[in-house]
């Protein structure tokens, strides 16, 4: 347990890390050296990290942090498996697991095999959980009463799958990595039930969804609003180093892909429904491509500097009835130096310097409908 860290949880499946009180951009989560960029900015979007895949994670705080981010004054910095001191070996592993708060089951299977310059790593999980059991048949809220049918929150069932795959060579002073990892998930939200008869649909024989209308026949149903997440990464990560330095390269591409899915609504009056995929609430496509340098200087020696540098282009694109994010191009770069000094075995000094630049480019958003709507509500 590391003091001052806990999560911030959503349901069975989705955390986020927080650090004395710091969260969503202000804590970078670096994956295997690259800062993962997954819409962290939401509450409810959680990290895309296999569990089983993680060797060590560790907490940088202060100056070390600046090497990391720019915008996050803390990283965890979550290191996978590699090779190891043994010279060949293979091993393999499987894992079984489950909760009864939720009917959870899932497993895991994971191998790796080292021989020579070569390593060889690959990672498989699941896990699928039903509607979440509280103490309670009904909850008030607002005054009004709400069942929950036997004792369970409705719509928090889910399911996860998650894939890496990982392939190392190394050569006297060299040590490189290459991994393809794929996380999915798919989360129910819980919703408080609502009057559709309100709801205009226009013409009489518009055929329209309300999943969450469904009389429920198991508790493993994922009915409307419910979430899903993809996060597909390619990563390199490569280190040289000598008596007297260490340099490590790490470069990486992300495709983040979460939708909303959600009866459609307005969120304002007159707000035409879409002609295609009218159950589709957000739709968030997110590319980063990313890479930074890190020059280790005097490890051994009580005064030690790293000098770091980083740069990475994202793309952004939405989709949806709900507007919440731009389309945007994003290009930023930064210089990053720190110098530590080791004054005791309990004492450690640092101090770190670091200068970003950055270019986005945003396209406009308009709606005519909406447009027509402030106007007659006497805005400008």
């Amino acid at each position: 347990i590391i003091p001052g860290a806990t999560t911030m949880n959503i349901g069975a499946s989705i955390a986020k890390p927080v650090i004395r009180g710091l969260g969503f951009n202000r804590v970078a989560v670096v994956s295997r050296g690259i800062v993962q960029q997954n819409q962290q900015w939401g509450a409810d979007h959680g990290m895309e990290v296999n569990q089983y895949d993680i060797y060590t994670a560790t907490v940088h705080k202060g100056a070390n942090s600046l090497l990391l981010g720019s915008g996050a004054t803390t990283a965890i910095d979550i290191q996978p498996y590699g090779f190891e001191n043994r010279k060949d070996s293979f091993l393999g592993e499987a894992i079984l697991f489950g909760a009864t708060n939720n009917d959870q089951w899932g497993g895991a299977l994971t191998a790796k095999w080292q021989k020579d310059k070569w390593f060889l790593r690959g990672t498989f999980s699941y896990k699928d959980y039903a509607d979440y059991r509280v103490p309670a048949n009904h909850f008030i809220y607002e005054g009004e009463k709400h069942v929950l049918p036997d004792k369970r929150v409705p719509n928090t069932a889910g399911k996860e799958n998650s894939i890496s795959g990982t392939i190392g060579f190394r050569e006297r002073n060299i040590t490189s990595y290459i991994n393809i990892s794929n996380n999915y998930q798919k989360n129910g939200l819980f919703e408080l039930p609502h009057n559709h008869e309100e709801h205009d649909h226009g013409e009489e024989n518009h055929a329209h969804d309300h999943d969450h209308d469904i009389i429920e026949t198991s508790h493993r149903n994922i009915n409307m609003p419910y979430s899903t997440s993809n996060h597909f990464a390619v990563t390199n990560n490569t280190e040289w180093k000598t008596s007297s330095l260490r340099l490590l390269i790490n470069t990486g591409y992300q495709n983040n892909h979460r939708r909303e899915f959600e009866s459609f609504h307005e969120n304002y009056e007159g707000q035409p429904e879409p002609d295609a995929n009218d159950n589709l609430a957000v739709d968030f496509k997110l590319q980063t491509y990313s890479t930074n340098a890190r020059l280790y200087l005097d490890e051994k020696e009580k005064w030690k500097k790293i000098i770091g540098m980083s740069l990475e282009y994202q793309q952004n694109r939405v989709g949806g009835y709900e507007f919440f994010l731009p389309r945007y191009n994003q290009v930023a770069g930064g210089l990053s130096f720190i110098n530590s000094f080791e004054a005791s075995e309990k004492v450690l000094l640092q101090a770190g310097l670091r200068y970003d630049l950055a270019h986005t480019n945003i396209t406009g958003f308009y709606d005519n409908a909406l447009a027509s709507h402030l106007q007659d509500e006497g805005y400008d």
